[in-house]
């Protein structure tokens, strides 16, 4: 037997319902946005709705309010035609002329849209029941829309944390919509079939959170490292390095602009450093860890001009960098090896950037290239003469041995040091065996998007003795251990490859810093850095430049943005160069306790949400178990005996609603624990009788207490003996019934 919803609830479930619809039809559509007018689709959708609701309550047999609903949108197009019809008459015209062409392009798509939508709105007025068929449907069209949007190929969205919020909405919105219904529904069917409802309201809760996870993070770092040069990862809004490197068996290039770039250095090629994998897995790769043994880069940007520790290195020259953030993680610190100093500066209002910084860091003269002197000014080739025999005369790695293990770690991989001896063993020094580690992954090796998967579980072994050809972090990870298994201290670092492709055309420069470069989501890029005692990690890029065969890209794509959208950007830069000021947030010595809370909190909630596909759903979880569990938390902590029976009786009847044996308006507490007792086999009469007596006697004393509890226990054994652990799980679980009254 069908029921029928009580009209001053109607409206709530009415709109929360066409919420849903809309969503998924503003998401259909998005596909072919630059064709349709939203406008136009916004309207017919609120006209379809009412329509439904009109016919619905004109009691109409649903096949005859089928024709009529079938009938009338042509019959609409009619009257359209007629009237544009008598608008070119009276202004003639092309614009006019157009009129009923621009109504077409619109009409025919939505018709599939009107269908659904008047459909859904009469029958769930009409039919109870109709509401979670309704959900699970709502569910396949969110399937079918979003299908090609799976495996991180996020184009309807910006970015795929927006495409995550939409669909947390979408979620939340359907379990309000089956919450409302469960609160405005008079239920008479027999308790199997209640459990039955439940169990399916649960899937039906599930089922979008599934969704979201399996669109959004299923193989959610192989699959955005995938997408952006094997090394990049999303944030809640923005772009980010990810803090541990994985070798991939095929990437892809996307040419998002992260930030740009501004130095007073000469035009060449830049590494810019954001995380420092020191530690080593062979299972887990090159990470980052917490606490190295050595200190490391900062990994975030201080809010105030802020020294880093200088070690003092030597060869070292001082170079100028700022860094305009447009699409990259507002607290990370990028910066040429290494940094001394960074100043925060205040953003202009309105501007393109999430952050604009300047950097001071110590870098050395020449990256990767063997310091044999060449054309150079007598000065300076007297200086890398210096430098060169000074790096010859190193023998071994100044570093104490907890360091030197750290760094050193390979594990254990037998031929990885097998060929990092053959190489080197006729091979005098220290520097000589790097370069030529170095110089055999360079020229022997090809760079490549499919370096194919392993036939074992060694994809470097994969790439080092099988293919020789791929990505980066291939030639990264190569160089690190084959130094590290011969005891040279090295690790992998990840952060953007700039080179002088990426160099802004000269009209654009004024000022102080000359060379603007911008940095796009295929420089993500991996490197190596080699311990040199006094001199300390310098940069060595051991990638190919040689494509491997059969591969048909440009590695140095070039610069492939808008050349109007960069313009815009570098002249808004150059026109705010006056408003550009100092952060004035204070250092962490001079904040009050209360600044320092702030701060933490803050800090608190962007760890939180960039975990928020971890912590959403937990929440959900908490927020159940504590309004279920809360009346059995009283129970154990309040003294007083009746209130502590009343809290327990108030958790048995939590148990009890979760299986969706809930008690009907004309019963008593009484007569409920009897149908149990009949239906269910459950003893909660006793338990019952009890807690009447706590409540509305005086003399509840303590050998009433004593069988009270005695009761509760006889019930409790009754409810686990005909309840599985599963559905036991679930109905702690179900939020229906949860906020309903129930005593």
């Amino acid at each position: 037997m069908s029921t029928r919803y009580k009209t001053q609830n109607s409206i709530l479930l009415f709109i929360l319902r066409n919420a849903a619809l809309y969503f998924l039809m503003l998401n259909a559509f998005l596909h072919v946005s630059d064709i349709l007018n939203p406008l136009y689709l916004s309207v017919a959708f609120v006209l379809t709705a009412l329509t439904a609701v009109f016919l619905e309550n004109l009691k109409l047999r649903f096949w005859t309010a089928s024709i009529i609903a079938l009938v009338l949108p042509f019959f609409l197009r009619m009257l359209a035609f007629f009237m544009f019809y008598g608008i070119q008459a009276l202004i003639p015209g092309h614009e006019t002329d157009l009129l009923f062409l621009f109504f077409d392009k619109d009409f025919f798509p939505f018709l599939a849209v009107y269908a659904v939508v008047w459909l859904f709105n009469f029958l769930a007025r009409r039919y109870s029941h109709f509401v979670p068929i309704e959900v699970l449907l709502n569910t396949v069209f969110l399937i079918f829309i979003f299908w090609n949007q799976a495996f991180y190929h996020i184009s309807l969205y910006p970015h795929p944390s927006y495409f995550a919020l939409a669909l947390l909405v979408f979620v939340l919105c359907e379990i309000f919509v089956l919450l409302t219904a469960g609160f405005i529904k008079e239920r008479t069917q027999g308790g199997g079939k209640k459990l039955l409802v439940t169990l399916g309201y649960c899937a039906l809760l599930v089922i979008p959170l599934f969704i979201v996870f399996y669109l959004v993070l299923q193989d959610y770092h192989e699959q955005s490292a995938k997408g952006f040069s094997g090394l990049m990862k999303p944030t809640l809004f923005q772009f980010d390095l990810s803090p541990y490197v994985q070798l991939q068996s095929e990437i892809e290039l996307s040419d998002d602009l992260v930030l740009l770039m501004r130095t007073d250095g000469s035009k060449q090629k830049y590494l810019l450093r954001r995380y420092i994998l020191s530690a080593y897995d062979p299972k887990r790769g090159f990470f980052r860890e917490e606490k190295p043994p050595q200190e490391e880069q900062n990994v975030f940007l201080p809010d105030y001009a802020f020294d880093f520790p200088d070690p003092g290195f030597k060869a070292r020259t001082r170079q100028l960098q700022e860094y305009y953030l447009v699409n990259f993680d507002t607290s990370a610190l990028i910066a040429l090896n290494y940094p001394v100093t960074s100043i925060p500066y205040k953003n202009w209002q309105g501007s393109s950037f999430t952050r604009v910084y300047r950097v001071i860091s110590k870098v050395w003269d020449k990256y990767d290239i063997p310091l044999h002197p060449g054309t150079l000014s007598l000065w300076n080739s007297l200086i890398r003469r210096f430098t060169y025999s000074s790096l010859q005369r190193i023998r071994r790695a100044e570093m104490d041995k907890e360091q030197l293990d750290h760094y050193t770690e390979y594990g254990q991989d037998e031929q990885i040091q097998d060929l990092a001896r053959t190489l080197t063993d006729n091979t005098e020094g220290y520097y000589e065996k790097v370069i030529t580690i170095y110089e055999y992954l360079k020229h022997n090796y090809y760079y490549s998007l499919k370096p194919g998967i392993s036939s074992g579980e060694n994809q470097l072994h994969h790439f080092l003795f099988q293919v020789k050809k791929g990505y980066c972090s291939y030639f990264a990870f190569a160089m690190a251990l084959l130094c590290r298994s011969i005891d040279i201290p090295a690790r992998v670092v990840v952060g953007f490859y700039v080179g002088p492709y990426s160099e802004v055309p000269q009209f654009y420069h004024s000022g102080e810093l000359l060379n603007f470069y911008e940095v796009r989501a295929y420089q993500a890029h991996a490197w190596v850095e080699v311990y040199f005692n006094q001199f300390g990690w310098i940069e060595f890029d051991p990638t190919s430049t040689t494509l491997a065969p059969g591969e048909d890209f440009d590695i140095f794509l070039g610069r492939t943005g808008d050349e109007a959208d960069l313009r815009r950007l570098i002249e808004e830069i150059l026109k705010n160069q006056k408003n550009l000021s100092e952060s004035t947030t204070k250092r962490t010595e001079d904040e009050t306790n209360l600044e320092r809370l702030g701060k933490t909190f803050l800090r608190g909630i962007k760890i939180i949400f960039s975990y928020w596909y971890f912590f959403f759903p937990a929440v959900y979880i908490i927020i159940v178990l504590l309004f279920k569990y809360f009346p059995y938390i009283l129970f154990l902590i309040i003294r007083k005996k009746t209130k502590k029976i009343k809290n327990l009786y108030a958790w048995s009847v939590n148990l009890v609603y979760g299986r969706a044996w809930v008690r009907v308006k004309e019963e008593s507490l009484l007569e409920y624990a009897k149908r149990l007792q009949k239906e269910k086999k459950l003893k909660f009469l006793g338990f019952s009788e009890y807690y009447l007596k706590a409540v509305f006697s005086s003399g509840f004393n303590a050998k009433d207490f004593s069988k009270a509890k005695a009761c509760y226990k006889e019930f409790i054994t009754s409810y686990r003996n005909h309840t599985n652990i599963l559905l036991r799980v679930l109905a702690i679980l179900n939020p229906r019934f949860l906020w309903r009254n129930k005593l």
